[in-house]
């Protein structure tokens, strides 16, 4: 026997239809980091390590293999585990259950673990056969000549379905079983370490953890004292504020002429005041926390979130070192942090940086302040993101009724929680309660703020959004004008919100069929996004698959296709909802050039996607009928494809009228599917009705 020590800590085995959980799974189990108190310990499983790696995905490692066969046995034999992605696509595969075939050979039948993703455990044994999930390899017992016996086996499954152990519970469940530690033990430490996450200090490296943390704990024991110290630090945080304010609202200028932000005179001014604050001021800490403070707004409001965060980080652990307990200084670099963070798109360092912030908020102003408010709408926006507006819309109440008592009614922090409460009304499809609140939004912010303010664009371009949901794409598109004009009148070209809205335009213009200007438009936005963006950030996605989709429609078949291909890589390193649309492209325009078994796969694979991420939108699988029978025409089978292109016409036409892209492309494939099958009468009656 080989006592050499293996060479992977498990191996995955996985369907390729279920691609996304073998890279989920893979993702999760490589970056755990065990709990410290768990390592060096003996189980059964041998010494617990540190870290769960590596792990074997065959996609991961074969890309350079030349005998797949004779690869994967190496990597049975070189893996400590293995581990099933069970779905009634790993029940039917060969390969699936060969792997697990070789690994119990191998004697270690006691260390196979299973996640179950979709499908039933054992529902060969009931009327619904196709529902089962384990392979038989997993369902028997290896008999003494190394083939499958009828003795029943039971199989350790961690359960990943929603309503069972669902996604955290399920990772959690494999991982205890990899170490050889009872779950109870790993939930304890879990929740141990999400509480020192809340309260612990901890290294600055951790960001906006480390916020978190010291705001949480010592809000808990300091209460006493900052209301004793409230209205000196309120007073000197005043102080702080409005020089702060001074100099953030020198760089947002009115002029399109002065420098807009990124400017080389703009930013020469300031990365050369970052660099005095690292060299000459390291005696002077509170000196240093105002300037840092200042930066990292003003680097924000320019959309530089990578410096921001940076000196916002630095800023609040200074602030932590000058004083023991939480004061108005610590809460307004929180807030900004946590707003960095946020524009960013770091949501979960975000959310407990801003519960930090608001936890110490309440002690520092027990009778509510303005930065209690900015933490209570920063978390709001946080959960927004997450669909948590159960969790948010309180909080959006919360913070607008302490503003209006505050401020009264025509007051910008108003205005700024009134916009937010809108934003989750729209979320949550309540679009006429959601109106009159962005509207008066938008009225006090241009009463107090002016025409050309960030805050006054960023409210009309929520109020096209509305508009858009609402199906008027032409108020929309009005109303998304406008903002962008404002936009680059405030921030010139590239920069971030004006990249964001330029897509949004792009979209709405491919949405209603008008391909030449949404391709002018969504280049732009690309061409911004990937300047400022690193190139996994999962906002691309947008910009690439409509651009694609842009280019597929204008005939450049081979650039549409470098763009899909790109998006779905990073939707995928993402486990991105986009994942199926892109995919839905892909098979359309394999199909419409003629690579079928292309067009297949993606459609095979497009089909699970759509239905759990999108599961209210009918149009959505409609579509995919759609492409579907434009391939099935394409083969020559009419018959059924007629069939799937007129069920299929209705969703799509019913969602998007008339004059959309995604109705005309439908209309073209009943027009070439008629065409071709010699029925030119209703390839001219629909050609006629639709005016193509």
């Amino acid at each position: 026997m080989d006592i050499a020590k293996p060479k992977y800590r498990a191996f995955i085995s996985y369907s390729h239809l279920d691609e996304r959980w073998g890279s989920w799974l893979h993702k999760k189990l490589e970056t755990y980091r065990v709990h410290k108190h768990l390592v060096g310990r003996t189980t059964a499983r041998g010494t617990i390590p540190r870290r769960l790696l590596p792990v074997f995905r065959d996609r991961e490692e074969l890309a350079s293999a030349t005998d797949l066969g004779e690869t994967i046995t190496a990597a049975l034999q070189d893996s400590e585990a293995l581990i099933v992605v069970c779905s009634p696509a790993a029940a039917q595969s060969h390969w699936v259950n060969e792997e697990i075939l070789t690994f119990k050979r191998l004697g270690r039948a006691d260390s196979v673990f299973c996640v179950i993703v979709d499908g039933e455990p054992n529902a060969s044994d009931t009327s619904e056969p196709e529902r089962e999930c384990f392979p038989p390899a997993l369902r028997f017992h290896l008999g003494e000549s190394g083939e499958l016996s009828s003795r029943r086996a039971e199989p350790i499954a961690a359960d990943a379905r929603d309503g069972k152990d669902g996604k955290n519970g399920a990772q959690l469940k494999l991982t205890a079983g990899l170490l050889g530690v009872g779950l109870d033990e790993l939930q304890r430490r879990e929740q141990h370490r999400r509480q020192r996450r809340l309260i612990a200090i901890t290294s600055a490296s951790l960001a906006g953890m480390v916020v978190a943390s010291v705001l949480a704990g010592a809000a808990l024991f300091a209460r006493a004292e900052a209301i004793k110290q409230r209205s000196i630090a309120e007073t000197e945080a005043q102080t702080a504020r409005q020089t702060t304010d001074f100099l953030v609202s020198l760089f947002q200028v009115s002029d399109p002429n002065e420098a807009r932000g990124n400017a080389i005179t703009a930013r020469e001014i300031l990365d050369r005041g970052a660099r005095e604050i690292e060299t000459n001021l390291q005696q002077q800490p509170t000196v240093r926390a105002n300037l840092l403070h200042t930066l990292g707004r003003v680097y924000t409001g320019l959309g530089l979130y990578a410096p921001a965060t940076g000196f916002l980080e630095q800023a609040v652990s200074l602030r932590r070192d000058l004083s023991s307990d939480p004061d108005a200084k610590l809460v307004a670099s929180a807030n900004s942090l946590g707003a960095a963070l946020y524009l960013k798109g770091e949501y979960e360092v975000a959310e407990a940086t801003y519960r930090g912030a608001l936890d110490a908020a309440r002690v520092v102003y027990p009778e509510a302040h303005a930065d209690t408010t900015a933490a209570m709408n920063g978390l709001a926006d946080v959960l927004t993101q997450f669909e948590r507006d159960d969790e948010a819309e309180p909080l959006f109440r919360e913070a607008l009724a302490i503003d209006r008592d505050l401020h009264g009614e025509r007051h910008p922090d108003v205005a700024r929680s009134m916009a937010g409460l809108a934003t989750s009304l729209l979320f949550q499809g309540r679009t006429e309660e959601a109106e009159p609140l962005f509207r008066d939004a938008l009225d006090i912010r241009v009463e107090t703020l002016g025409d050309d303010h960030p805050l006054v664009a960023e409210t009309g371009n929520n109020l096209a959004s509305l508009y858009y949901f609402a199906g008027d794409n032409e108020a929309s598109e009005r109303e998304m004008r406008d903002a962008l004009r404002r936009y680059r009148h405030i921030y010139g070209d590239e920069h971030p919100e004006v990249s964001s809205i330029v897509n949004n335009l792009g979209r709405l213009l491919l949405e209603r069929n008008k391909l030449t200007e949404a391709e002018e438009m969504l280049r732009n936005a690309l061409a911004v996004d990937r300047k400022l963006k690193d190139p996994g950030h999962d906002d691309l996605t947008f910009p690439l698959n409509s651009l694609g989709l842009t280019l597929s429609g204008l005939d450049k078949p081979e650039e549409a296709e470098a763009l899909f291909l790109e998006a779905l890589n990073i939707a995928r390193a993402h486990d991105h909802r986009l994942q199926g649309p892109v995919l839905t492209n892909l098979s359309d325009l394999y199909c419409r050039t003629g690579r079928y078994a292309d067009a297949a796969g993606a459609l095979q694979s497009a089909a699970p996607l759509l239905q759990e991420d999108y599961a209210g939108e009918a149009w959505r699988l409609a579509n995919l009928e759609s492409v579907r029978g434009a391939c099935m025409a394409a083969a020559g089978k009419y018959p059924e494809a007629e069939v799937l292109l007129l069920e299929s016409f209705d969703a799509i036409e019913k969602r998007w009228g008339t004059e959309s892209v995604f109705t005309r492309n439908a209309v073209f494939r009943l027009i070439a599917l008629y065409e071709n099958w010699d029925k030119p009468q209703k390839a001219a009656a629909l050609r006629s009705r639709y005016g193509v």
